[in-house]
């Protein structure tokens, strides 16, 4: 009887065993294999970036990744027009955000530098951005930053012979990063 038994067993597993597999039509072989077309993955690009070395005017290159999101191509960037020999936006196309903010970077340049005037600056690039922490591109040392993509600008301003880079979110944020070039620290 035990040997009947076993039998019986192995019988009853083969079939089951049998029955959980499923088999695939040859027809629907190949969709199931691999699909026909392939969505492109953006992958992130590497782009030198010049690091100031402290305590001198020297700096090293290294590279770093970019997110493909990071760094979306600007319509703004579209409204710049010649004048005098400098490239200058005409800000009365900009959006209204984009236009706050330009407000905003002029106000504070204003008050950081009372021996200019509103009619000396000169507005030459307001660009959207999406920095990567909320640092908006320039972070300070010791400061600690949340980590999440910030959209915002980055609007450069000729005032008194010099050209001011500053970095805002879309709120109220400005961030004077460099004069002429210069990182400010």
């Amino acid at each position: 009887m035990k040997k009947w038994t076993v039998i019986l067993i192995l019988i009853i597993l083969a079939i089951s065993v049998a029955a959980c597999g499923q088999k695939v039509a040859p027809q629907q072989a190949e969709s199931v294999a691999a699909p026909q077309t392939e969505t492109p993955v953006p992958q992130a690009t590497k782009q030198q970036v010049m690091i100031p070395i402290a305590g001198g005017s020297n700096s090293v290159a290294a590279e770093e990744s970019v997110s493909p999101v990071a760094t979306p191509v600007s319509p703004v960037a579209a409204l710049k027009t010649e004048i005098g020999g400098e490239t200058a936006m005409d800000t009365a196309k900009l959006d209204d955000t984009a236009a706050k903010m330009v407000e905003l970077v002029t106000k504070q340049l204003l008050a950081d530098n009372t021996t200019l005037s509103a009619d000396d600056v000169q507005v030459l690039q307001a660009t959207a951005q999406q920095w990567r922490d909320a640092s908006l591109g320039c972070p300070r040392p010791g400061m600690m930053y949340a980590q999440v993509i910030t959209p915002g600008y980055l609007i450069e301003v000729k005032a008194g012979g010099k050209v001011y880079e500053y970095h805002t979110d879309t709120g109220q944020s400005v961030v004077l990063c460099a004069v002429d070039g210069q990182a400010v620290k």
